[in-house]
């Protein structure tokens, strides 16, 4: 049986302020959250297949390449890191990735960080991933760090985070939504993997 490429995700009417999704367990080092202002994403891919590889590492860093490249149209520097998953900036993680597969069926996903509240990954609370001494960073956070500096720079100021902090309200009405986010990572899930997709999105109505 061949199973057609087939994304998964959550749009931002999936999440709203009383339905959130904080998948926990009792130890604070396993908890994930994932809620709004995230771009949640299920590959169901069949890796027997070409031009697929039967290799999860492959497959990971496959999908590491696609957040990259996504987050490359923002004008935002993703990069790996050589001991944990997912991708990051300078020393916070902007994306989460969890790889499972049954019988090569891709099974689990990615998630973006585009506009959450930040709060959530509060580490009195949350380790992210079960990461330590590392920190969780937004496409809108990374945009207003921009936004700041450049202004700054201009003044010959330097930048602080109550700047980051002052600005990120205005800032959200220029930040990507999760239906934009989603368009891009979807072609660039294409273009990586060199295949046609089929996406569905999950709202609630």
């Amino acid at each position: 049986m061949h199973l057609s490429p087939f994304l998964v995700y959550f749009s931002s009417l999936f999440f709203n302020s009383t339905k959130q999704i904080n998948i926990t367990t009792t130890n604070k080092h396993t908890k994930t959250y994932h809620g709004p202002g995230q771009l949640v994403v299920y590959p169901l891919l069949d890796l027997r297949n070409e031009p697929y590889e039967k290799d999860l590492h492959w497959y990971l860093r496959m999908v590491e390449e696609v957040i990259i490249q996504t987050l490359h149209v923002y004008g935002i520097h993703g990069v790996r890191d050589e001991i944990n998953t997912g991708v990051w900036v300078n020393e916070n993680k902007i994306a989460a990735v969890g790889v499972s597969s049954s019988r090569w069926i891709t099974t689990h996903g990615f998630a973006i960080n585009i506009n959450p509240d930040l709060s959530f990954f509060d580490t009195s609370v949350i380790i992210p991933c079960g990461i330590e001494g590392r920190g969780v960073t937004s496409i809108a956070q990374e945009l207003t760090k921009r936004m700041i500096k450049g202004k700054n720079d201009d003044l010959g100021l330097t930048t602080t985070g109550e700047d980051v902090n002052t600005n990120m309200q205005s800032k959200r009405r220029s930040v990507p939504t999760v239906e934009d986010v989603a368009k891009v990572t979807i072609q660039n899930f294409e273009s990586v993997f060199g295949v046609s997709t089929q996406s569905s999105p999950i709202k609630l109505t």
